[in-house]
């Protein structure tokens, strides 16, 4: 009960003028906090140019840095599927980079997590 409530990482507030606020910002900062690196980079584009190509050379994640990628991941899956569609095939790359993620694949969220960070 009350005027405000989180469900799904979406903070939904009813004031009593009859409306109704909905917004995601916290559940996008999550994201940015679980990146734990600065976000201060420029980044015009969520997906880099080379966001389809696969660097085999390039060294596997640590396994804590792999969960933090996990997570990330997740969270800008959620987020695109309700407010960023335009991502959506970044996205979708990056989650089949969840079981062989890699410094490289670091770098392509790292981008994604800048231009929603500016955003947001």
């Amino acid at each position: 009960r009350g005027d405000e409530h989180v469900f799904l990482g979406v903070k939904i507030r009813f004031p009593r003028d009859g409306t109704v606020g909905i917004k995601v910002d916290n559940y996008l900062r999550d994201a940015f906090d679980a990146f734990g690196e600065p976000l201060t980079r420029k980044a015009a584009t969520p997906a880099l140019k080379d966001l389809l190509t696969i660097d085999m050379s390039s060294p596997r994640l640590s396994d804590d840095r792999a969960a933090w990628f996990r997570k990330v991941v997740g969270i800008l899956q959620w987020a695109c599927k309700r407010g960023r569609p335009d991502v959506d095939l970044a996205i979708a790359f990056m989650r089949s980079r969840l079981d062989f993620c890699t410094v490289q694949d670091w770098k392509k969220v790292a981008s994604f997590t800048i231009v929603f960070a500016r955003h947001h």
